[in-house]
């Protein structure tokens, strides 16, 4: 949401300004990238990285195709104008994919090393346990609670 919010942003006002593509939608769309990939759950690292590319679309597209729509040019030519943009304005797609992609690979390794020192840390304490399994402290009568206090 925030991706494409930025991106929508930046795309009217440069648009508003004469122009395709250009500062306020790059600025805009690469800051949203950055928040969007280091905000995002693990699980959903890779969905970080597809949704770039179609945020793109969506929020360079619709604002060129909005604002031609009223202009009584035929709307193959206001797509084929929309879609020039697009094409123009690749550099900042490929830079937002690359920095999506090198911090979600980022994130993915560092979960994955954290996971492994916590499973080490588990070996160490508990011993050899079957995939899977928890480890769990051993809860005696009152033993874990008379040291805690």
């Amino acid at each position: 949401m925030i991706l494409l919010a930025f991106g929508l942003v930046g795309s009217v006002v440069d648009r508003l300004l004469g122009h395709g593509l250009w500062v306020f939608f790059s600025v805009g769309f690469l800051a949203a990238v950055l928040l969007n990939a280091v905000r995002i759950h693990l699980e959903d690292l890779a969905a970080s990285i597809v949704l770039v590319p179609i945020t793109y679309a969506i929020a360079g597209a619709v604002p060129n195709l909005v604002t031609g729509l009223g202009s009584g040019s035929a709307l193959k030519q206001e797509v084929a104008a929309a879609a020039g943009v697009l094409v123009f304005g690749t550099p900042v797609l490929l830079l937002a994919v690359v920095v999506a992609a090198a911090i979600a690979i980022a994130r993915g390794r560092s979960a994955m090393h954290a996971r492994q020192r916590a499973r080490s840390r588990a070996t160490r304490q508990f011993g050899v346990m079957p995939p899977g399994a928890r480890p769990r402290r051993n809860t005696r009568a009152g033993g874990d609670a008379q040291r805690r206090r």
